[in-house]
């Protein structure tokens, strides 16, 4: 457990396996092991294949194209933390998430005035995305001035996963002084909201 905790702040994410055993004849019982599972109700293929996440992949881009930002923060979030069988691409997730920050906040970091409904959710989800890639280093360089900048706004908006993260900073004193009083207020916090990892 202790390499999982080293390596970037929060501690280096699990890699996923290529297949799963429930979508192998049966699961890790075997063939039989449940009614669904078998006989004429088994499955004919290994599982989700790639051409039926291509399909989610070329739905959400045209949510995106018709102005849904959720759709736009989900497919940032598929190429952060990709699907088994597919590769992160930090990049794109990055354009993505920006994409959805920058129509919330202008580049002066107000907040913009006419804005989209339902946008607020989104755009506090966004920036913690992209305060934790700040925050690792991940397709970007690690900077965590502006990790607490936009770990930040996404508390503004009330996102868990901001609070979880600026409380790691705060627990680790990582660009902020060290402060167990005010980590363990965001990580309470977060973890109230229902974030697992806090």
């Amino acid at each position: 457990m202790r390499f999982w905790k080293e390596g970037p702040p929060g501690g280096y994410a699990f890699q996923r396996n290529s297949h799963r055993w429930v979508e192998l004849s049966g699961g890790i019982y075997g063939e039989g092991a449940s009614a669904s599972s078998a006989g004429h109700n088994a499955r004919q293929d290994s599982g989700i294949g790639a051409s039926n996440l291509d399909d989610v992949f070329e739905f959400l881009s045209m949510r995106e194209s018709a102005g849904d930002y959720g759709a736009s923060f989900n497919l940032g979030k598929y190429y952060y933390d990709p699907p088994r069988g597919y590769k992160r691409n930090l990049r794109k997730a990055q354009r993505q998430f920006m994409k959805v920050a920058r129509v919330y906040w202008g580049k002066d970091g107000k907040v913009n005035q006419k804005l989209p409904s339902n946008l607020e959710g989104w755009a506090g989800k966004a920036a913690a995305y992209i305060g934790r890639m700040f925050l690792r280093g991940e397709g970007m360089e690690q900077n965590y001035e502006k990790a607490v900048t936009w770990l930040r706004r996404g508390i503004a908006n009330g996102d868990s996963y901001a609070q979880y993260h600026l409380g790691i900073m705060y627990r680790d004193g990582l660009g902020l002084p060290k402060d167990g009083i005010r980590a363990a207020t965001y990580l309470k916090v977060a973890a109230e909201q229902g974030l697992a990892v806090a």
